[in-house]
């Protein structure tokens, strides 16, 4: 692929034939600068876009299964629905973005900033959230199942109708936030601050 980021910037039909003619090859936009993009809908399975500048971008609905998006800034960018399963989000900022209906099953959000995101019916099964920041997060109708993270700050977060069922979330810190109906069975809460 030619260079990717002026390609996935004017053409996004040539950038999705390019995937599917040549799924062997990953794609490098790191550090790429795509800010408010709009980029719905495309694969951008497996490629490696840490420490990109996404900052509002538009990213519903994508493909970002096994991408590489460490240190990326995410900020009140737009996820809804999009597949994250796998992807690599440590030390992301994904702070006021949207994440409604997005998939994070086995994503890495270790030290990453949630803060005040929306990740209303998303599924974080198996996620790993090793002390990642999502202090006034919303997280209603969420699945944690079997997520982990020593240390999760949720100060100030909305958790409604949360799914913690067998999560491992030693030290998880609720100082504030507006718990309903959650379900915690055989969750591991130890240390749980209130």
């Amino acid at each position: 692929m030619a260079n990717p980021v002026e390609l996935l910037r004017r053409d996004r039909g040539s950038w999705q034939r390019e995937r599917i003619l040549h799924p062997d090859q990953t794609p490098d936009l790191s550090g790429a600068d795509l800010r408010g993009e709009i980029l719905a809908g495309l694969d951008l399975s497996g490629v490696n876009l840490s420490g990109a500048n996404l900052l509002g971008a538009d990213l519903r609905r994508c493909n970002l299964t096994g991408a590489d998006l460490s240190e990326a800034i995410l900020s009140a960018a737009i996820l809804s629905e999009a597949d994250l399963r796998r992807a690599d989000l440590c030390l992301a900022q994904l702070d006021r973005a949207v994440l409604v209906g997005a998939n994070l099953t086995e994503a890495m959000l270790a030290e990453a900033d949630l803060s005040f995101a929306n990740l209303d019916q998303a599924t974080l099964l198996r996620a790993d959230l090793y002390r990642a920041c999502g202090r006034g997060l919303s997280l209603r109708h969420t699945d944690l199942t079997h997520a982990r993270g020593y240390g999760l700050d949720l100060r100030e977060a909305t958790l409604y109708g949360t799914d913690l069922r067998w999560a491992e979330l030693p030290k998880l810190d609720l100082r504030g936030a507006r718990v309903l109906e959650i379900r915690s069975d055989r969750a591991n809460l130890r240390g749980l601050i209130q």
